[in-house]
């Protein structure tokens, strides 16, 4: 087997499709180290574009082809693979630890066939296929849940974000600081030079209008309700988790998806420092989605199943602390 030995990952640092991809990582591929190399929008092309010779990834309906998470993963052969977007970084994720577990299956088996000592199985590799807890994606619904949140939560939940941001009186200094806590000094202040190009691209190529923030709150609503329903009837099986009885693919696409409306921090999990973002969501729409059940369920698995978090190296994120908000349930 051609196995992993280093990770770079090339993020926008408060994105949440790049939290879906860190989230993945820290819980499911915690073994293999990776550097993040953050960057503020807009940014962030000039890095996609040097790794892919200017080639950029595949366009869809959530992103361009210049767009971030970009994964690339170095193997020990001396060769390298890329991964243009959080969907597929997560199923490389789940595929190679379904490939590692076969081999170590394999390995296992014929060593016992040509022992002298009697057979000797763990429970863990008895069988080729993996336990479902350590699988992202163990079913197919987890993995059609997955994609369904990426495509129709995260865009209007993004959406809802910069508008809040772009419509605060203060917009341009924040904007430079979540640069300042989040990148390095030397791009934070390359951004508070672009930040009104970044601002007026970001509006056109995510239609961040009132018009549509408004329309993307009500399809949010809708999406959560129908979140809300798939946990009743989980909870009815027995399970805790929208797609098995363990943590899937498809609750960590919700929990990012969901998190701009939730004001995600690090203190609640999140890989980045977003308390700024976090500041200029009305009361109104963080007591709404953070109150309700499928709110409480995306912090849920923020608190209990983030992982460890592998911060960028700049000094200007907190440490985490151990007492999280209150709200939070420490199980549903």
């Amino acid at each position: 087997m051609n196995e992993i030995v280093s990770i770079t990952l090339i993020t926008i640092r408060n994105s949440l499709y790049n939290e879906k991809a860190r989230f993945a990582l820290d819980c499911f591929l915690n073994d293999i180290e990776y550097q993040e190399k953050p960057y503020m929008p807009v940014l962030h092309q000039f890095s996609v574009r040097y790794h892919t010779h200017n080639r950029g990834g595949k366009a869809d309906r959530v992103s361009s082809k210049y767009s971030t998470p970009l994964m690339i993963a170095y193997f020990k052969d001396g060769s390298k693979q890329l991964f243009h977007d959080s969907s597929s970084i997560l199923e490389f994720i789940d595929l190679y630890n379904k490939t590692r577990h076969y081999f170590k299956f394999l390995r296992c088996h014929m060593k016992n066939m040509y022992s002298n000592h009697e057979i000797v199985q763990t429970e863990e590799f008895c069988s080729p296929i993996p336990p479902p807890n350590k699988l992202l994606f163990p079913n197919p619904k987890a993995k059609e849940l997955e994609k369904h949140f990426s495509d129709f939560i995260g865009p209007h939940t993004r959406r809802i974000l910069y508008f809040h941001l772009f419509s605060h009186k203060d917009c341009a200094n924040k904007m430079i600081e979540i640069a300042h806590q989040n990148v390095s000094k030397k791009q934070a202040f390359t951004f508070a030079l672009v930040y009104k190009f970044a601002q007026s691209y970001i509006e056109k190529s995510l239609r961040v209008t009132e018009e549509a923030m408004k329309k993307s709150l009500v399809y949010v609503r809708k999406e959560c309700d129908k979140v809300e329903q798939i946990l009743k009837q989980q909870k009815e099986k027995g399970q805790q988790f929208l797609a098995s009885d363990s943590l899937s693919g498809a609750d960590i696409s919700f929990a990012c998806m969901l998190s701009p409306v939730l004001g995600i921090s690090w203190q609640d999990g999140f890989g980045a420092n977003n308390d700024i973002l976090k500041e200029v969501l009305p009361q109104s729409v963080l007591d709404e989605f953070r109150n309700r059940e499928a709110g409480q369920y995306a912090l849920h698995l923020f608190h209990h199943y983030r992982g460890k978090r592998k911060a960028a190296t700049y000094p200007h994120i907190p440490e985490p602390i151990s007492a999280v908000n209150d709200q939070i349930p420490s199980k549903l």
